[in-house]
Formats: structure tokens, C-alpha cells, sequence
């Protein structure tokens, strides 16, 4: 990643959260790759949401989740820069990234006891550990394009990895290679093409 350490995801792209009870749960992400209406960054949000899967809105129609039923109780702005995942360490750089610049507004940082485990994994990420000194930035928000080329990338390659992995067991259930060996004692006729 270039020495970057992603927060978000690929931005201004539909995407797939989950498929939990049998309907496939999906958004367009904004500018930045979080799950809002990119028309959010530009309406002066009162409220800034920071949190994981649950703030992020993970795999709950986007009518139903925090940032939505926030909105619609109190019709406050409601900005959601949570992101499934994420943890203290996370959560901090997304603030320091995506919400430095905001004053006047109401945070709400969502904390759920996984965010233990998470930490226990970050504290860990060198790169995450700057976030801990204030004036740290990575300037990802300058940096979107290139955090959009290598998601992409680095998606495109868990995909294939998946493919080859399922062809590979594909292979395995129909014993092709020892099909093939033994079709090498067989009369012509019974052989496999290989």
C-alpha cells in the first residue's frame, strides 16, 4: 500500500456488506469510501459518527441503521465515518483524517468490547501507533486515488487467490489427477483427455 495505511474503503463504489438473511445488503460508498451519501461532505454535518461494523451500518439496510435512525429523530446531518473493523487505534486515525477539521459539531464514538480484541491487533501496526501524537496524518484525504488503485488491486488479488483456491478443491472432489493416472493403465478408449 505504498506506505499507506487504509482506514476506509474504495470510494464512490457500490458496495457489498453482506448476505446474512438471504438479501444481499449494499451501498454506494462517498468521496472517501465510508457508507454516506457523498452529497454529506459537502452539507456541513452536525453530528459525526465514529465507530466500527456497528456505526459503519454492517450488514442492516441503510433506512434502518445508527447514521439513518440518528437523522431521523433528531433531523440533524448526520456524517458516519465508521467502518467495520476498526478499532480504538483505528477510529482515532479516522478522526485525525476525516474529522480534524470539524468544530461545533457532536461527535458520537461508539465503543463495544471487541474494540478490545481489535486494539490487541493494532497496537501492534507501527503506522497506527503514530495516530497516538495528534498532529500524525497520513493526508489520505489528498491520497483517495491512490487508496482506491491499490484496494483494488489488493481486493483483486484476494479474489483470485479464492478462485484458484475453489478450482483447486473443485479439482480435489473430482480426483482429477488420480483419475488421470489411473486412465494411463486404461485401454485407449477409457482414457482421459489431460
Amino acid at each position: 500500500f505504498s506506505g499507506l495505511l487504509p482506514l476506509a474503503g474504495i470510494s464512490n463504489q457500490k458496495t457489498i456488506m453482506c448476505n446474512e438473511s438471504g438479501k444481499y445488503e449494499l451501498y454506494d460508498s462517498d468521496r472517501f469510501g465510508f457508507n454516506n451519501k457523498d452529497s454529506i461532505w459537502d452539507q456541513n454535518p452536525e453530528i459525526v459518527l465514529i465507530g466500527d461494523s456497528f456505526t459503519h451500518g454492517f450488514c442492516v439496510n441503510n433506512e434502518k441503521n445508527l447514521a439513518s435512525n440518528i437523522n431521523k429523530y433528531s433531523s440533524k446531518k448526520v456524517l458516519n465515518l465508521g467502518y467495520m473493523g476498526s478499532g480504538p487505534l483505528s477510529e482515532l486515525g479516522i478522526l485525525n483524517e476525516y474529522a480534524k477539521n470539524f468544530e461545533n459539531k457532536i461527535f458520537i464514538w461508539n465503543y463495544f468490547e471487541t474494540d478490545i480484541r481489535n486494539l490487541s491487533r493494532e497496537k501492534n501496526i507501527e503506522l497506527m501507533l503514530k495516530y497516538l501524537n495528534e498532529d500524525f496524518s497520513q493526508n489520505l484525504i489528498k491520497k483517495q486515488k491512490i487508496l482506491d488503485k491499490e484496494l483494488k488491486n489488493y481486493f483483486q488479488k484476494i479474489i483470485k487467490t479464492k478462485e484458484k483456491k475453489k478450482n483447486q478443491f473443485k479439482e480435489f472432489l473430482k480426483f482429477y489427477q488420480i483419475r488421470l493416472l489411473i486412465s494411463n493403465f486404461l485401454p485407449q478408449k477409457y482414457r482421459i483427455a489431460g
